[in-house]
C-alpha cells in the first residue's frame, strides 16, 4: 500500500488547501487555481526541498495550515508557506467576491475592536503552539 501522506501535492491542490484556510466556507473562485499555478511558476516559489516537503506533508495529513504558517512565520518571515499564503491572498483580493473581506467601510465600536484584538492575540498564541506541534509531527 502506497503512503500518500508523503506524496507531493500539485500546485492546484496546494492553492485549494491554502484558500480554504484563509477563507473558510467560501468556494475557490473560478480560475484561481490556474492563476496560482502561473504565479507559482513565475515567482519561482515552487521550491523543492525540506520546506516544500513539509508543506505537502501538512496538506496530505490534514494539519491546520494556519497554525503551521503562524509558527513558521514566527521563525522566519521569508518561509515558503508564508510566501504561498500571501500569493493566494493577493490573488483572492483581485476577485470580485472578496470586497467585504478586504475592505471594511463600516463603523465598529471601539470596545468591540478591543475585545476582538485581545481574542485574536490569544488565538494567535494558541495557533503558534499548535503549529509547532504540527511541524514536529510532519517533519518526520
Amino acid at each position: 500500500m502506497k503512503n500518500t501522506a508523503n506524496a507531493p501535492v500539485s500546485p492546484g491542490e496546494e492553492c485549494r488547501a491554502i484558500y480554504r484556510t484563509l477563507f473558510p466556507g467560501r468556494r475557490v473562485p473560478e480560475g484561481m487555481e490556474a492563476r496560482y499555478e502561473k504565479a507559482h511558476a513565475d515567482l519561482s516559489v515552487a521550491a523543492e526541498g525540506a520546506e516544500q516537503t513539509l508543506i505537502a506533508r501538512c496538506i496530505r495529513r490534514g494539519k491546520d495550515l494556519e497554525a503551521v504558517e503562524i509558527y513558521l512565520r514566527s521563525r522566519s518571515q521569508a518561509n515558503l508557506l508564508t510566501v504561498k499564503f500571501r500569493l493566494v491572498s493577493y490573488l483572492a483580493e483581485t476577485t470580485a467576491g472578496h470586497y467585504r473581506v478586504f475592505c471594511n467601510d463600516r463603523r465598529i465600536p471601539w470596545i468591540r475592536v478591543g475585545v476582538c484584538g485581545v481574542w485574536y492575540c490569544a488565538l494567535t498564541l494558541y495557533k503558534r503552539c499548535k503549529g509547532g506541534i504540527h511541524v514536529r509531527q510532519c517533519a518526520v
